[in-house]
């Protein structure tokens, strides 16, 4: 046990060494939550679809900060540039998104669209749950006061008339406008708007949920290839 202790200390030194160099970009920056070792960043230019390779890489960070009014974000990602005196910053707000096509990380904001190579595994999947996370709490806490939380009962009819309307239906087993749920004693039960509307961030958030069920996405893939299959039939007639 006693060889360990060297190693712990190093390891706790290396993060306040980490910490010092993060604020001096950010002087916000209250912790690290995470860390990848190195990174590489990729920039998607849509004139031509093709990916570019930044002058930005180095150990990548997601970061816990100290909102202010200039800066209300509570978290961000980082990146400590090897390659020139400019470090990356991206605060996480309602405005990124993120997807994974391994083995890259994609953030698209409103100016651009990113791609993080990750040198580790492990450690690229560790940092998107981070993001991922961190986005769930910046939708908590920037929703409009007026908009009330979904029930679990509004939760599963909004997510039933969704997985109707990709199926091609407008009821399906679940809800759908004007349709009907099955109630406890398994008799249909007519449900009113105000049940089965939702409004934007509503939408937004189930949305976001959705994609990360496996069950949803293995759909709208069956879907999406049936209706290609359609298409390459009807045009080979």
């Amino acid at each position: 046990m006693a060889g360990l202790l060297p190693l712990q200390l190093d390891q706790k030194t290396l993060l306040e060494e980490n910490l010092k160099i993060l604020r001096k970009t950010d002087p916000a920056v209250a912790g690290i939550l995470g860390k990848a070792a190195h990174t590489a960043v990729y920039s998607f230019k849509q004139e031509t679809s093709t990916w570019e390779r930044k002058d930005t890489e180095g150990p990548f960070f997601i970061v816990e900060r100290r909102p202010s009014q200039a800066k209300p974000s509570r978290f961000g990602m980082m990146i400590l540039n090897r390659l020139n005196a400019t470090n990356f910053v991206q605060p996480i707000h309602r405005g990124v998104q993120i997807s994974v096509s391994d083995p890259y990380v994609i953030i698209q904001t409103k100016s651009e669209v990113l791609g993080f190579w990750f040198q580790n595994a492990e450690e690229r999947n560790t940092i998107t749950g981070l993001i991922q996370k961190s986005l769930q709490f910046a939708y908590q806490v920037s929703a409009p006061q007026q908009q009330p939380p979904m029930s679990a009962t509004q939760q599963q009819m909004a997510s039933q008339h969704l997985m109707s309307l990709i199926q091609g239906g407008t009821g399906g087993q679940g809800a759908g406008v004007g349709g009907a749920s099955r109630g406890a004693a398994g008799q249909p039960k007519q449900l009113s708007a105000d049940e089965v509307e939702l409004t934007k961030p509503q939408l937004q958030a189930m949305l976001i949920r959705m994609l990360q069920d496996d069950r949803f996405i293995g759909l709208l893939h069956q879907q999406y290839v049936q209706s290609l299959r359609k298409r390459r039939g009807g045009e080979g007639r």
